[in-house]
C-alpha cells in the first residue's frame, strides 16, 4: 500500500520559512531545519532505499527453496510482512524516525519480495524480470504524465485514489485473517486468472500505479513550499511504498495471464 505517509501536512510541517503547521497532536513533530527539502535529496535517499531493497531481497531469495518435490518459504515470511505494515504506521506517526524507520522497512520488505518473487519465477521463468521492467516502465509514464502536466492531480483524483486504495486494502486484510483464522474462504475471482480475475488485478495495478501521481504531487508541494530536509526520508519512503505495491500487482497480473497459455 502506498503512500499514507506524504500528506500534505507531513511535507509542509515545521517550515523554518513559514512557521509551524497545525498538524495534528497525535503525531509527532519534525524539528525546524537550517535545509530545505530538494528533489536531490529524494533522489539520494529513495537511491539508499531501494540498495537495500536489494540487498534484502537477495537474501530473501536464498533462504526460499524450490523443486518440484516442494515449496519451503521461511518462517518469517508473515512477521516480515507484519512488521512492514507496522513499520509504515510507525513512520506515520512519528515522522522524525523516518531516517531509522524507512531502512528498516526496505530491508524487511526485500526479504519478503525476494521470497516470494523466487516461487514466482519458479512457477514462471522470466516473470520477475518483466515485472520489474514493467514497473521501471509505470514510474517512468507517470513520471513524464505528471511532469508534461497532461495528467494533473486534483482533489476529487485524490479522493478517489485513496478511497479505492481503502477498499482494495480492506479486501486484502480480509482474505488474509480468514487464512490466519484457517477459514476455508476465498475472495470471488481475487486469484481467479480467468477473464474477470485478470480485469481485477489490471485494475488493481492501475489503482496502485495513481499512486505515483500523488507522490510526484506531494513532493513537488514540499518542494515549493520549503520543507525541513528530514522530510525527504519520508517522501523517499513513499515512493518506496509505491513502487512496491506495483510491483507485486504486476506480478500477480502476469502470473494470472501466463496461467492461460
Amino acid at each position: 500500500m502506498s503512500n499514507a505517509l506524504l500528506s500534505e501536512e507531513t511535507l509542509q510541517m515545521d517550515s523554518p520559512i513559514e512557521g509551524r503547521k497545525g498538524i495534528s497532536a497525535r503525531r509527532q513533530r519534525i524539528e525546524p531545519s537550517e535545509e530545505f527539502f530538494t528533489i536531490r535529496g529524494v533522489v539520494r535517499v529513495t537511491r539508499l532505499l531501494f540498495v537495500l531493497l536489494l540487498i534484502g531481497g537477495v537474501i530473501g531469495w536464498k533462504a526460499t527453496e524450490v523443486s518440484p518435490a516442494f515449496i519451503s518459504i521461511p518462517g518469517w515470511i508473515l512477521p516480515a510482512a507484519l512488521a512492514g505494515v507496522a513499520l509504515t504506521f510507525v513512520a506515520y506517526m512519528k515522522p522524525s524516525i523516518a531516517r531509522v524507520v524507512a531502512p528498516i522497512y526496505a530491508v524487511v520488505e526485500g526479504l519478503l519480495l525476494g521470497s516470494i518473487t523466487k516461487v514466482y519465477e519458479y512457477s514462471f521463468e522470466g516473470i520477475a524480470l518483466q515485472a520489474a521492467l514493467l514497473t521501471i516502465g509505470v514510474f517512468g509514464t507517470m513520471l513524464w504524465l505528471y511532469s508534461a502536466r497532461i495528467v494533473k492531480v486534483t482533489g476529487k483524483m485524490r479522493r478517489f485514489i485513496i478511497g479505492s486504495t481503502v477498499a482494495i486494502m480492506g479486501v486484502y486484510l480480509f482474505q488474509l485473517l480468514m487464512n490466519l483464522l484457517g477459514v476455508n474462504f476465498q475472495t470471488p475471482f481475487l486469484h481467479d486468472s480467468g477473464p474477470v480475475g485478470i480485469v481485477i488485478s489490471l485494475v488493481v495495478v492501475v489503482i496502485a500505479s495513481m499512486h505515483y501521481l500523488l507522490d510526484f504531487d506531494l513532493i513537488e508541494k514540499a518542494v515549493n513550499s520549503k520543507a525541513p530536509k528530514e522530510v525527504e526520508w519520508l517522501a523517499g519512503f513513499g515512493l518506496l511504498l509505491t513502487t512496491v505495491w506495483v510491483y507485486l500487482e504486476i506480478l500477480r497480473l502476469l502470473a494470472k495471464i501466463r496461467s492461460n497459455d
